[in-house]
């Protein structure tokens, strides 16, 4: 589990974990898809956060 200023993110995808973990062989996932290998889309919402603002018209 990766924790940067109290901030905890998915050891499968590397997303934020914002609500309950999945907690699994001692590894924190931010959903039972990750925590199983699979490719989640918990992460989307944090790339749109983070993605440029469009320029203003």
């Amino acid at each position: 589990m990766s924790i940067t200023e109290g901030v905890v993110y998915c050891d499968g995808c590397g997303a934020e974990v914002k609500d309950a973990p999945v907690v699994r062989q001692g590894l924190t996932y931010c959903c039972a898809i990750c925590a199983e290998g699979g490719e989640c889309d918990c992460g989307e919402e944090d790339d749109d956060r983070r993605a440029p603002a469009a320029p203003a018209a």
